[in-house]
This record gives C-alpha cells, structure tokens and sequence, in this order.
C-alpha cells in the first residue's frame, strides 16, 4: 500500500498515511485540529481544508459551492490524497486558543470562612493527607516489624485500626526509616473505613502537600494547582490552566463521540486524545507554580455522563517518567 506525506498548514505540520485514510484522518493522527462536528461521518460539512499543493481524490460536494471547489476547497472527510499533498486549514476550520488566555493575578485563595457565607456547611477534607512522625527504634524488647511499628504510631494519631499500605511503600520503607533515623512523612488515604499508606518519605515535609484539580467539560479541560497543606483554614490556587478537549476532533458533541468509539480504534483515539490534554495541563501548572513533582499525590477530576450527571469519586494518579508527569486514570 502506498504513502504520501501530508503537510498541513499554517502550523507545518507533516504526516504520512496510506492510499485509503482520508485528509481527516490525517490530521486527526497528526494531531492538527480541523472542526469535524460530525466526527467524519460527511453530514456537517465543516471541515474545509485547501488544497495548496498536489492531487487529492474528492468530488464536489453539495456542501462546498463550485467557486470554492475550483479554487482548491474539499472537505477534509472526503477527500483522499494520490500523492504528496499541501494542504491548509482555513480559519473557520481551526481552534482559537486566545479565548482561554487568563489575565495574570495573584494566588486565590479561599477561606473556608469566607466560602461558608457563600455555601452552607461547606468544608475543606482532601482526599489526601500528609502527617510527620518520629518513631522509636527498635530494641530488643520492642522488635516488632517496621510496619508494625509505623502503624501503632498512626493508630495513636488517628484512633483508628484499619491500616494498609502500599506494596512499593513496603519495599522502601525499611531501608528509608534507617536513612532518615526514623523520621518519616506518611501520606495516607481513606480507604474501607481505615487508612491506606500510599507513600512514605524521609524528612519533615507536611508543608509540601499539593493537588491538581481536573475538570473535564466536552468542549474544554481546565486544571489548577492547589497548596492543601493548611487545608484546614484556606486553599491557595497556586496555577491555573485550560485548553480544548482534544476530543472536539472527533465530534463536538458527546453523541458524536460515542459513535466514533465504535469504529475501528476509535475508543482508544478518543482516550489518547484526552490523556493528551490532561498531562498537557498537567505539565503546565507544574512549571507554572514551580512545584517539585515530588510533591503531588493525586489529581481528583470532575466530569458528567450522558445523562447530565455528575461523575464524582474518581482520582487520576499519575506516573513520572522520562518525558514528565504522566495521567492514569484509575478504574
């Protein structure tokens, strides 16, 4: 099968596909945003491109006028390339970002005082939380294990017996008791009516404790940097940061989606094209607030279903790897 190479502009973007992809599909694998309310299925006739350079397989469409035709438009949905193509993405077919720029200003912060004016009964309680302990060494007489040992110093913390932790925390937490001669932050989580130990640090750093927040809306995706480590008086927005849902490539509305996630591939395009936007997001509050990506535990996010309902509960836990921060979202 042959190849051709596409370029798209004005952002320069160059990309090969097979004989039988579309100049939609294209641009969708090349990450080149071209309004396509449909989702590719022909009937909306808004993803207008131009033809600049090379041949492409396209007939005239009742949606394109014949003016417009002969002076290179096609619908991107319909048009095959038959050789190395030139194309342009006219203005009405493109994302205009400058409608999410935020004015800069200081940190917000929101007192829960303040808020409870606003909203009755309202109350800061992150899912996450930090607590700084220093536990005793091990003696001859009190030799009980070292999960043993930190529990019993969070029962008398928290009351509570219900404690778990993490495998990956128990494969470091000996050696880094030791290190830290037996000073430790544990970062916990409710978890079955107890605790669950996510994570376990050497040192003293409750006051570094942040969160990202992550509403995900079908049109945008909108993220801030909040500092809970005094959750308890007020929450400081430290970075803001919004973009498009990724996903408006394959349909601006929901229904158009979920009829592209029937397609071949389609499901996993549609997850690749949010995960896309969230570690985007993700990565800019990061270097907005010049926060050591140490210091995060988890990202809630907020989003609806088809019915209009909130989908709450859910955290996206994220991995750091040799690119940055990245986005998983957990089941």
């Amino acid at each position: 099968m042959k190849q051709h190479r596409i370029t798209f502009l004005p952002s320069e973007r160059i990309f090969t596909v097979d004989d039988n992809e579309t100049l939609l599909d294209a641009a969708m694998k090349a990450g080149v945003y071209i309004t396509a309310s449909c989702g590719g299925n022909s009937s909306c006739g808004k993803c207008r491109i131009k033809v600049i350079e090379g041949n492409v397989d396209s007939a005239c469409d009742p949606k394109i006028s014949r003016a417009d035709y002969d002076r290179g438009y096609r619908l991107a949905c319909k048009s095959r390339p038959k050789g190395n193509v030139v194309v342009e993405v006219p203005l009405e077919s493109q994302i205009n970002r400058s409608i999410l720029r935020r004015r800069d200003r200081k940190p917000l912060i929101l007192s829960a005082s303040d808020l409870g004016q606003l909203v009755k009964k309202w109350k800061s309680n992150p899912s996450f939380c930090k607590v700084f302990l220093e536990l005793p060494e091990p003696t001859v007489d009190d030799n009980i294990s070292d999960l043993g040992r930190l529990v019993r110093e969070l029962r008398k913390v928290y009351k509570k017996d219900n404690f778990s932790a993490e495998f990956k925390v128990l494969r470091k937490m000996s050696g880094m008791l030791r290190e830290s001669l037996w000073k430790a932050i544990v970062t916990l989580t409710p978890r079955n009516g107890g605790y669950e130990i996510v994570n376990i640090e050497p040192g003293n750093k409750v006051l570094q404790n942040y969160s990202i927040v992550i509403d995900i809306g079908t049109t945008t995706v909108s993220g801030q940097m909040l500092d809970l480590a005094n959750y308890s008086q007020d929450i400081c927005t430290l970075a803001e940061s919004s973009d498009y849902n990724a996903q408006i490539r394959y349909g601006d509305d929901v229904i158009s989606r979920i009829m592209y996630s029937r397609k071949k591939g389609g499901l996993a395009n549609l997850q690749t094209a949010i995960m896309t936007t969230v570690n985007g997001i993700i990565n800019h509050l990061v270097n907005e607030s010049g926060i050591e990506k140490a210091s995060l535990i988890c990202i809630p996010r907020q989003s609806f279903n088809t019915q209009g309902k909130s989908d709450k509960g859910s955290v996206i836990f994220f991995c750091k790897g040799k690119k940055g921060i990245h986005a998983l979202r957990s089941c």
